[in-house]
């Protein structure tokens, strides 16, 4: 009976292990901060309750209907900030609830893995015994071979678990930049008479871009968690900056003029932006894949070249 299969499932587990515990320990810090954040906006919109209340929550299209002139007066600078903390404030609280999904799976998970740690070190040091028995420096060199390809898997792995949580973040940008775009075309017909179908048409598109955008928010969330936990050498960088305040600077874009064009305009741009970063760090992480495949490979050759003769056995038990 041969110790390497054993030790290489045992190591997968452990350095699964290590990871899932880094992802705990970086979504407890999030949970934190949002449930804080939450607690904040909920201040503040509770300052203005009665008059967030009168229209009707949190959506887009009423309140660009109040504000820009279509009921008998504008909101109050009070109201509206009022206003723009209940929107944020939904956003956050979805967070939250996001992030509490995702630390039970990754306890669930952990769970599994219980005892695994201590059942490697102790199969690691018989096999460890046995090359020092034999005086065989290949078994040696053969186990660093395979301790090595463990790594490099498991790093395969979280590269492209990573890239997978990218490509959801970078689609859903792109399904909200379709959003803003119908809006703003609604928008420039509704500058030149196209009434209150135009209207209502262009301030439904803002609706469906504002629930995107908090779906965003808690992808871009996944993916910044996903990239923490993933060493980047050399040339590698990723820039991920605003990654986790996308939401509060796509509304403050919403809100920051009364022009309601060049608010679809500004939040174009931060969409545009972050869009961007996501697919500069998806294209980083494939060269990295990329590298890690390379290095795995090379391995791959060196222990076939050793052949399995050089492998110790264990006696039977």
């Amino acid at each position: 009976m041969y110790y390497n299969e054993k030790l290489m499932e045992l190591k997968e587990k452990i350095e699964r292990m290590n990871k899932v515990e880094s992802v705990l320990t970086e979504l407890r810090k999030q949970k934190k901060e949002l449930m804080n954040k939450a607690e904040s906006l909920k201040q503040i919109k509770e300052k203005e309750q009665e008059d967030v209340v009168q229209l009707e929550g949190r959506s887009l299209a009423n309140f660009f209907y109040r504000c820009m002139g279509k009921q008998e007066k504008r909101i109050s600078k009070e109201k509206e900030e009022a206003y723009v903390a209940a929107v944020k404030y939904d956003a956050a609280v979805k967070e939250v609830e996001a992030v509490d999904r995702d630390i039970k799976k990754k306890q669930e998970e952990l769970r599994s893995f219980w005892g695994c740690d201590r059942e490697y070190q102790s199969l690691y040091g018989e096999k460890i015994d046995s090359i020092k028995a034999s005086g065989n420096q290949e078994a040696e060199l053969l186990l660093r071979l395979e301790e090595e390809m463990v790594e490099l898997k498991n790093q395969t792995r979280e590269i492209k678990e990573a890239i997978s949580a990218g490509k959801r973040a970078l689609s859903q940008a792109e399904s909200i930049l379709e959003e803003l775009d119908h809006a703003e075309n609604w928008g420039t017909w509704d500058l030149l008479g196209g009434g209150f179908v135009a209207d209502l048409a262009k301030h439904g598109h803002l609706d469906d871009a504002q629930d995107k955008v908090e779906q965003l928010q808690i992808y871009l969330r996944q993916f910044q968690t996903e990239l923490n936990d993933i060493k980047m050498g050399g040339q590698l960088k990723v820039n991920i900056e605003g990654f986790l305040r996308f939401a509060d600077y796509f509304f403050d874009g919403l809100f920051a003029d009364w022009t309601v064009l060049k608010r679809i305009g500004n939040s174009k741009e931060q969409v545009l932006k972050v869009k961007k970063q996501i697919m500069d760090a998806i294209s980083h992480l494939q060269k990295m894949l990329g590298i890690a495949d390379q290095e795995y490979r090379m391995r791959m050759n060196q222990k076939e070249e050793l052949i399995w003769d050089a492998e110790i056995e264990m006696n039977a038990k």
